[in-house]
Order: structure tokens, then sequence, then C-alpha cells
């Protein structure tokens, strides 16, 4: 009887932890733009209807500044990212932009454009 009782227990365990959602999900998004990289943390339910998730970040280098911000929101097994970038020289000489929607898969580098010679990716992060 006590075999029976730890099997049921066990069996019952697997089940539980089978049905919970341990689902992870991104807690940073990564951008690169051209030689600059910067990354933003992911703020939960902030976009404009509730459901999603929001980010904003920028870095601030010597001869330029790099700002990007968007929502994100979990489409199945992946994420629809809305994405605006913009780069600008300090001394006015060039500024570039970049808006654009993709899916993404957690971990997933995808190059999300170019402006001139320069690549634009993004990347979620754990």
């Amino acid at each position: 009887m006590k075999i029976k009782s730890k099997l049921i227990f066990v069996v019952c365990s697997l089940l539980i932890a089978c049905s919970s959602s341990n689902s992870i999900e991104p807690k940073n998004v990564v951008l690169t733009f051209g030689e600059s990289s910067a990354s933003a943390q992911i703020l939960d339910g902030n976009d404009i209807d509730g459901e999603g998730s929001v980010f904003q970040g920028s870095k601030d280098a010597e001869i330029e500044t790099v700002e990007f911000s968007g929502t994100i929101q979990k489409q199945d097994n992946s994420y629809v990212v809305d994405i605006r970038a913009v780069r600008e020289a300090k001394d006015g000489s060039y500024r570039q932009a970049l808006n654009t929607i993709v899916l993404l898969s957690l971990d997933e580098k995808m190059v999300i454009g170019g402006v001139n010679d320069d690549l634009v990716s993004i990347i979620l992060k754990k």
C-alpha cells in the first residue's frame, strides 16, 4: 500500500509540474545600430491597451547618441516587436531613423534594417 500511495504522489506531482506555466519571458531588448549597442529593460503591461510591454533605451557616446523605444506583445511562442530607433551625430552631421515591426523568438538576433552601410539588429534577452 505504501508503494501505491508513493506512486500516486509522484504521478500527481509530475502532472502538476507539467501543467504549470514555466514560460521564460524576455527581460531586456538589445539594439545594435552600426557600431553602437544599447539595451533596455522591458516593462510589463504598460503599452496603450495594457496588454503588451514597453521598452525605452539610449546610449550616449562621444560622437553620437542612439535612442530606441517600442512595444512587445506575445504571439504564441514568439513576440511581435514594434520598434523605433534613432541615431544622431552630436555635431548634427547626420540623423538616421528606423521604424519597423518584427516577429522574434527569445534570444534570436535579427537584422531589422540598415541605414547607409550600417546594419540595425535586435535581440530579446532573458
